[in-house]
């Protein structure tokens, strides 16, 4: 039933723009309102990379821990461009508790926060940054085609675009980036 009443209002969506309303002025002045981070790291136009510099320690802690949502002091290069003094924390409650409940994987998802440590610091206007593990999708593209979806009916959705996550230069897999 889930999955018909999800295809159907993915269906009427389609129809809804087709039928005109991807030119709301909703949609324009989103548009018209972009800031410089949309561009930046929001442009779903190729995929961005970001490595969290965290010592070794507090890693381990984050993932013996990661129910504790601590927030741990690390540097975040983004695309090339580094900022130091970020604040690093895994984000969720329900997916959070499954994948710590999972021994197989520790893939979590995080929220990086640019003015916690530093006031006023900010990524291009951007001061939080949500990192979503998409476990729950294999085909990493569910919930980044429902949201284009729903932007395109002029309906408010997040802001997406894919991103190479690393952890001390290590690989920690193609994750998605999501701003409201």
């Amino acid at each position: 039933m889930k999955k018909i009443f999800a295809m159907a209002l993915a269906v009427s969506l389609i129809i809804s723009s087709f039928a005109g309303c991807s030119n709301t002025s909703a949609q324009k002045s989103i548009k018209e309102a972009k800031v410089e981070y949309q561009e930046k790291l929001l442009d779903d136009t190729r995929v961005h990379n970001i490595n969290v510099e965290i010592p070794q320690d507090d890693w381990n802690e984050l993932l013996k821990n990661p129910l504790d949502k601590t927030k741990y002091k690390v540097n975040v290069t983004v695309d090339g461009e580094k900022f130091s003094d970020v604040s690093f924390a895994t984000k969720g409650n329900t997916s959070l508790s499954q994948i710590a409940s999972d021994d197989s994987s520790n893939r979590y998802s995080f929220k990086i926060n640019f003015g916690k440590y530093v006031d006023g610091q900010n990524y291009y206007g951007l001061d939080k940054l949500n990192l979503n593990n998409i476990m729950s999708d294999a085909t990493y593209m569910k919930d980044y085609l429902s949201y284009d979806i729903m932007r395109e009916t002029g309906a408010a959705a997040p802001l997406t675009s894919f991103v190479n996550i690393t952890v001390n230069g290590k690989a920690w897999g193609c994750i998605w980036l999501w701003k409201m």
